[in-house]
């Protein structure tokens, strides 16, 4: 499951694509690994802090 943090992120990749669509593959490629890790690890710390929060409230 996708959370609404992720879904911005990745819309953020497509967005910064359509920019970087006429640069050279390779260029491309070693961008689009750096947003991929960025968006593991905003995805990763969202499910964190849910994670925190609901532990906090005591709701599981």
């Amino acid at each position: 499951m996708r959370y609404t943090n992720w879904r911005k992120c990745e819309n953020s990749v497509f967005k910064t694509w359509r920019i970087w669509e006429n640069r050279p593959l390779k260029t491309w490629r070693i961008w689009e690994n750096l947003l991929d890790k960025i968006c593991r690890i905003w995805e990763n710390l969202y499910k964190t802090v849910e994670i925190t929060r609901k532990t906090a409230l005591g709701n599981t």
